[in-house]
């Protein structure tokens, strides 16, 4: 893991200039530059944010776009905060009562649990008090003051294909769920046969395949100081990237401006990192870590994703320092 770097040392380092699709926005990003193999781009709005696919036009065709696009569709309308039908809907109103799980809220539970234990408690689906505190989702926890005492999330529970959340707790996947649900998607294209694709749900991207032989696809990383630019591209191919940021969501508490992004430690959200980038295997795998070292303190967050041989990372401060894994560092180039 490399030590924390100022922006003119981290260029002075910085690799070569990669060929590809040009990106402008992770959190979001979209395709701009020209291919010798044309693209089809489709958009929808499902999960709170907007979601963006792009696929070689050889290999559109509307059913298999309509068919991924589902996925994300069902993924909401099972564990979303805000659909008053989901699984966790109904796990958030009858604590203490097991509910036959089924496939989607199964995996995110296991994937909850397994990445809370992973980050030492940094990614925790029980905060949702929190976020309703400060007006991040709908409702208002019954004792704002308190709100600590209600974030744990070995309180949710598994046995077997069933699920239940403890009394006193409520949930929120919005750490990890999107993740999730790009993988859903891409797994919907893989298996009808789409050989290259870039789905992206609001920072969460999946780049499946390469839109070209000899090009991957190219992604740009967000300038969390000025996120209308780009702090840097990286090429991706098979692989997962995304990003948290303090800029994504703010809210106004007591006088305060506090951001979406809660330390589940102290109840509170967190100030000390613009943005935290990080690459792994799966959309999942990359939303949860992101998530959970944006609110880690820096060196328990390198060293999480330092033993991770999979996972990559990029983090900028709010001091104006930056600090990237050696391999993200080799293959990112800044702008």
């Amino acid at each position: 893991m490399k030590t924390p770097f100022n922006r003119r040392q981290f260029l002075q380092r910085a690799t070569a200039s990669l060929g590809g699709v040009a990106l402008t926005g992770l959190t979001p990003v979209w395709a701009r530059a020209a291919l010798t193999t044309p693209l089809v781009h489709r958009s929808t709005w499902t999960m709170g944010t907007l979601i963006n696919l792009s696929v070689k036009q050889a290999e559109y065709r509307p059913a298999r776009i309509d068919a991924a696009f589902a996925a994300l569709t069902r993924v909401d309308r099972t564990l979303s905060a805000h659909q008053p039908t989901s699984d966790l809907s109904f796990l958030n109103a009858h604590p203490g009562t097991w509910l036959d799980a089924g496939p989607d809220l199964l995996q995110v539970a296991r994937a909850a649990r397994h990445y809370g234990d992973l980050t030492g408690g940094a990614l925790d689906v029980t905060v949702r008090p929190v976020l309703q505190a400060y007006g991040f989702l709908p409702g208002r926890p019954a004792d704002p003051d308190r709100l600590r005492e209600h974030i744990d999330y070995t309180r949710l529970r598994l046995d077997a294909g069933r699920v239940r959340l403890d009394d006193g707790f409520s949930l929120d996947f919005g750490g990890i769920a999107k993740g999730y649900a790009v993988d859903e998607g891409v797994g919907t294209l893989r298996a009808a046969g789409v050989r290259a694709a870039l789905l992206e749900a609001g920072g969460d991207i999946y780049a499946h395949g390469r839109p070209e032989p000899d090009r991957r696809w190219r992604i740009g990383i967000r300038d969390p100081r000025n996120p209308g630019a780009l702090y840097a591209r990286i090429e991706v191919e098979d692989e997962a990237i995304a990003t948290s940021g303090l800029y994504a969501q703010s809210r106004t508490y007591r006088s305060e401006t506090v951001s979406h992004l809660i330390d589940p430690v102290t109840g509170r959200a967190v100030d000390h990192v613009l943005s935290a980038t990080v690459m792994a295997p799966t959309a999942m795998a990359a939303d949860a870590l992101a998530t959970a070292t944006a609110v880690m303190p820096p060196p328990q967050a390198q060293a999480l994703i330092a033993s991770l041989p999979e996972a990559e990372a990029l983090w900028l401060y709010a001091n104006g320092t930056a600090c990237a894994t050696p391999g993200l560092q080799r293959r990112m180039t800044l702008l």
